[in-house]
């Protein structure tokens, strides 16, 4: 689940670069005699092999599945939260099913396709190019009926009385 939010940007989903840790930790080598802390929480002497650009990378939600050896299934929820150009930017790397992390030169192919659900709740229009292709299920807003079998689902002793009121506020 990668869920979306105003400053998501669409490399994060693919990795994130811990810069800031990398340099933290070659100032630490710079300096004679200086130990840093291992993600097991000890002590050790910095090693230039540790410094490498490749151990401060994390992958996201879909680097992940990129990575995986598996069929796997990412869900980029609510998507129009996010820039106008965040759905733009996945075209490449969801068409191509690779990508490139820039720190590294490396690239990183998919083992399997992932099946990627996107979902929106409109507030903004998308992209035509990312639109072109997707394939949509609209889902109609829930009529009174369903709203009442949502609620018994939740709330088994829920008054009808309530219930209505419940529903009446709601919409």
């Amino acid at each position: 689940r990668w869920p979306v939010k105003s400053t998501s940007r669409a490399r994060d989903g693919l990795y994130v670069f811990d810069g800031l840790r990398r340099l933290h930790d070659a100032q630490l080598a710079a300096v004679q005699g200086a130990s840093v802390q291992t993600d097991s929480g000890q002590q050790a002497k910095p090693n230039r092999a540790k410094l490498d650009a490749a151990n401060y990378i994390r992958l996201g939600p879909l680097g992940r599945a990129f990575a995986s050896e598996t069929k796997t299934v990412v869900l980029i929820d609510e998507i129009d939260k996010a820039d106008i150009d965040f759905p733009n930017d996945l075209l490449n790397e969801l068409d191509e099913r690779y990508y490139v992390e820039e720190e590294t030169g490396m690239r990183v192919d998919a083992k399997q396709r992932p099946i990627v659900i996107v979902t929106s709740n409109d507030e903004k229009a998308l992209p035509d190019a990312f639109l072109r292709r997707c394939v949509f299920h609209y889902i109609d807003f829930p009529d009174v009926a369903r709203l009442r079998q949502i609620l018994a689902a939740h709330f088994i002793d829920l008054s009808d009385e309530v219930a209505m009121l419940v529903i009446a506020r709601f919409q």
